[in-house]
């Protein structure tokens, strides 16, 4: 395995981790597997990763969907380049989980880093707390789609991991005009820098937004001594991380569990 892919799949384990500093979270944490539970029915807020499983592989797998299916809640399965077995993938399916695609996992050696010019009415500030984490949560669940009713939750994880977690983690607001429109996540494991949910909403992209978020993650992983940034590039973004210097290292596969619905009464 190249030392790319290996840095890629750290920073997604790291950054999955990071949530154990919720005290709402149930984290299980095994040889074989890790799996989380927030009770909160989001495929991003239950879910299994860092798995190598060996001959009970479907019985391993079925232990860890019962979780999800007692508590009917929705959960994301990570399969990553190091997990074992190679056709876990297709053990999954055969289990019920759907294919939800693949994301481009890409490095960069922050020294070559290209700098692109910003554009000029764009501003970017950290959210440390306060109104500040406020205004970040707005933004970040208007961006990736989280409801009123799981907006509070967001808030509290990103909080707990603040307070818990000093140092490893960073968030950022980007504004144009005024107007609070982009959020972006760096997180720093030693001198690997992780770049996150980079998003804007729908009306201002293309303006700029985008590209000042992903220059600050960079220049503030520089500025704490790392060496190598890696991200999950969207399709929306992968032109401009390549322009940036970023290389693709490996795709980080996601199967998604849907709980049975009950149909609604007549």
């Amino acid at each position: 395995m190249k030392d790319e892919t290996r840095a890629v799949i750290r920073g997604y384990r790291f950054a999955f981790d990071l949530f154990r500093a919720d005290p709402s979270s149930r984290y299980v944490v095994r040889r074989d597997n890790t799996h989380y539970f927030f009770g909160v029915d989001h495929p991003l807020y239950n879910g299994a990763y860092a798995t190598r499983l060996g001959r009970d592989a479907s019985r391993r797998v079925d232990e860890v969907l019962d979780v999800f299916r007692r508590a009917g809640v929705s959960a994301t399965w990570h399969v990553d380049p190091g997990t074992r077995p190679r056709g876990l993938g297709r053990l999954l399916r055969l289990k019920g989980l759907s294919d939800g695609g693949s994301t481009p996992g890409m490095t960069l050696v922050l020294r070559r880093r290209r700098r692109l010019p910003d554009a000029g009415d764009v501003t970017v500030r950290e959210a440390c707390g306060g109104a500040a984490l406020a205004r970040w949560n707005d933004v970040y669940c208007r961006v990736f789609g989280f409801d009123e009713r799981l907006r509070d939750g967001v808030r509290d994880s990103y909080r707990a991991i603040l307070a818990r977690r000093p140092g490893a983690m960073k968030l950022y607001v980007a504004s144009r005009r005024g107007r609070a429109a982009g959020c972006a996540m760096l997180t720093l494991d030693g001198r690997l820098a992780g770049l996150w949910a980079i998003g804007v909403l729908d009306g201002v992209r293309r303006r700029g937004l985008g590209l000042a978020l992903t220059q600050r993650c960079l220049d503030d992983a520089e500025r704490a001594g790392c060496r190598l940034a890696m991200l999950g590039a969207s399709e929306q973004g992968y032109g401009l991380y390549r322009k940036l210097g970023f290389r693709a290292a490996c795709r980080m596969r996601q199967y998604v569990y849907s709980p049975p619905r009950t149909p609604a009464a007549r």
